[in-house]
């Protein structure tokens, strides 16, 4: 249609407006399809609804023609660190931006995308314009404050969801992978069992601990880094972490059990 960047945003653009009403018409009659086609499935509509009138027209849809449970979740932040950061990593890969402007006019341009929607912004269940989103099921999440409001979230799925977005990590971080060293079976050719490491198996283990501490749980200037260390219940990959310093969690059993 000739519209790109941030102009597809804009509220003051009738054509984009357009555009942007009829995909997001299609993503809802496309969710209503597969919804009536699996009866015990799952649609995620991953789109901002910024107003009321966008929400209750999806509510309404998929009530009506599906019967589904509906949850919306929100999500907020004002840590403006951290949102110059998502700026400049979402500019970077976004597919939007492809062989188009340089770094420093994507940033830009995806920042003038955000206030675009901002203009238009009606927080859910704010006040008392539209009391009626009382009455719905949602979730507001605020990672940068550690704040949440869940409300009429009811039911196995809708209460997994809640402890799932409350539990999650919105910030970059690294997963380090590692095989075990060579076990004794290894060393023999044979597959299966679980045996220790060989000699060389050991040296491994030392190896890899020596990379941890000095490349994973701190960073060039020696800063200490929280990381985790999680292995499988097989002797060789027990024995592979055994020189890596870590703080050990002790789960007890209930005694109600």
């Amino acid at each position: 249609p000739g519209l790109k960047d941030a102009e597809w945003f804009d509220h003051h653009n009738e054509e984009a407006k357009i555009h942007r009403t009829r995909c997001n018409s299609k993503a809802i009659q496309d969710m209503v399809e597969f919804l009536n086609k699996h009866d015990n499935g799952i649609a995620i509509v991953d789109s901002t609804n910024p107003t009321h009138a966008r929400r209750a027209n999806l509510l309404k849809t998929v009530q009506a023609s599906t019967g589904a449970k509906v949850m919306f979740i929100e999500v907020t932040n004002e840590d403006v660190q951290f949102l110059e950061r998502q700026y400049f990593d979402v500019a970077k890969d976004s597919p939007d931006y492809v062989g188009d402007l340089d770094q420093s006019d994507r940033v830009l341009d995806y920042q003038k995308k955000i206030e675009n929607y901002k203009a238009i912004y009606e927080p859910l269940d704010f006040g008392d314009t539209h009391a009626i989103e009382q009455q719905w099921s949602y979730m507001k999440c605020d990672h940068s404050k550690k704040n949440f409001v869940v409300n009429k979230a009811g039911g196995y799925l809708m209460q997994k969801v809640v402890s799932f977005i409350m539990n999650m990590r919105t910030t970059q971080h690294a997963f380090y992978l590692s095989r075990h060293g060579q076990s004794e079976y290894n060393n023999l050719g044979r597959i299966g069992g679980d045996s220790g490491l060989s000699h060389h198996g050991v040296k491994y283990a030392e190896k890899l601990a020596e990379f941890v501490d000095s490349t994973i749980v701190q960073d060039a200037e020696g800063n200490e880094v929280p990381a985790r260390l999680w292995t499988s219940t097989m002797r060789r990959t027990k024995e592979t972490t055994q020189f890596i310093r870590q703080k050990t969690m002790v789960v007890k059993p209930d005694p109600n059990d």
